[in-house]
């Protein structure tokens, strides 16, 4: 099922794919799988690239082991799949120096494990008002980018 569905596109973005079963071989037929794993193995993220598809992985600064990520650049974007266990200020301020390294045009795609009103949370914590901020900061995205077809 996994493999029908990434032959629907040529790059896409996977999270916590694996978070219940350790594997140190996760691979699909016809597919370049970048990962970062979690320290126990038990998950993390994954981007899976078609094999004929050029693409340059992207390297991302170093990180503690709250914060999962890969970034690669596929056809002149930059790409980074991210998986934040539990968003804590040290984290988001890894995820800032993570944001500001990336070349434009760029997509953040994953889980933020943050709440705001603009990504059309009910709520808003304080986490998901920094990593506002922080995109703010960054030039990475307008409030008018925000709605209903993010996700939180």
């Amino acid at each position: 099922m996994v493999e029908e569905a990434l032959n629907l596109a040529s790059m896409c973005e996977l999270k916590q794919c694996f978070n219940y079963v350790k594997c140190s071989h996760f691979r699909v037929p016809g597919f370049v799988c970048l990962r970062d794993d979690t320290s126990g193995g038990y998950g993390g993220v994954v981007v899976p690239i078609r094999n004929h598809n050029p693409f340059s992985p992207f390297g991302t600064p170093a990180h503690g082991n709250g914060l999962q990520a890969v970034a690669v650049k596929v056809e002149g974007t930059t790409f980074l799949s991210l998986d934040i266990a539990s968003s804590s200020l040290l984290i988001l301020s890894e995820l800032e120096v993570i944001l500001s390294t990336l070349v434009k045009p760029c997509f953040a795609l994953g889980n933020f494990n943050c709440h705001h009103t603009l990504s059309d949370c009910g709520d808003v914590d304080s986490a998901g008002e920094t990593l506002v901020d922080i995109m703010d900061k960054l030039d990475l995205c307008n409030s008018e980018q925000w709605g209903p077809n993010a996700s939180c």
